[in-house]
């Protein structure tokens, strides 16, 4: 009973997560993009909108709970606000990428580093506003993952930071609703490399141990990839414009992620 319980729990907040993200992403866009994305997209666009919210914030108080439950009720508002210009395409799709997902967070495997350094900076941003100088102290808490600073902003009461570790997975969930929305028979190149990509998470991604926090990362350059191919296939701008947004997001996750440019 145990097991169905905590089950259970892990949906209501693996459903309440998205749902305040995605409120988030149609924030950025509506307010700052002004251009189209898909529903997967869109979900990508709010972790973006909270990483910036994390960085502001922190500079001058600590994330607590309070803070972080008030966040993302604000992001849950927000969704609803903007549900009757949701649109869906390949429903039975998504329904199961979003099975799939759910179950692969049940069977989560953290990193070996996560008490090392990963769980600390994210307990330093919910104790301390930020910390100038913290490096000296662990070379480990220099600023390296900027997805950190978004998962200080889940923290929920009792459960506390057990549950912050199904973001990755709720991101690469985004970014494969986003790669299936792109999917054209017509496009040959394209949609081989989408189908790749799929078969590619599927066997190399499902342990989540050996890749961490870099899952999105490696997401964003695939879709930065996409992008690209529309691009020069289509001449339309608005994928540039989204090369642009995903490659800044990915060079703020890990700094690595700026080899792009060079492919």
């Amino acid at each position: 009973m145990n097991y169905v319980f905590n089950t259970l729990i892990q949906l209501i907040f693996y459903i309440f997560f998205s749902i305040s993200l995605l409120g988030y992403g149609f924030l950025l866009k509506n307010r700052i993009f002004k251009i189209n994305f898909n529903f997967g997209e869109i979900g990508i666009l709010g972790f973006f909108t909270l990483y910036i919210f994390s960085l502001i914030i922190n500079f001058f108080i600590p994330i607590n709970i309070y803070l972080s439950l008030g966040v993302l009720f604000f992001g849950v508002i927000l969704f609803f606000y903007n549900s009757k210009n949701i649109y869906i395409s390949k429903k039975l799709l998504f329904v199961l990428v979003f099975f799939i997902s759910f179950l692969s967070s049940l069977t989560i495997n953290l990193h070996d580093d996560h008490l090392l350094y990963q769980l600390p900076y994210i307990e330093y941003k919910q104790e301390f506003k930020i910390i100038f100088g913290l490096v000296f102290l662990n070379d480990y808490l220099a600023y390296s993952h900027g997805f950190y600073d978004v998962m200080a902003m889940f923290k929920v009461p009792y459960y506390e930071n057990r549950l912050v570790f199904i973001l990755p997975v709720i991101f690469l969930m985004f970014f494969i609703f986003s790669i299936i929305d792109y999917y054209d028979k017509k496009e040959n190149i394209l949609s081989n490399l989408i189908i790749f990509v799929i078969f590619l998470i599927l066997f190399k991604f499902t342990r989540s141990k050996e890749f961490g926090t870099d899952v999105p990362v490696i997401g964003l350059l695939f879709l930065i990839q996409i992008y690209a191919l529309n691009f020069f296939s289509k001449k339309n701008k608005t994928y540039f414009y989204k090369m642009l947004i995903m490659f800044s997001l990915a060079v703020i996750y890990k700094v690595y992620a700026v080899f792009a440019l060079f492919y």
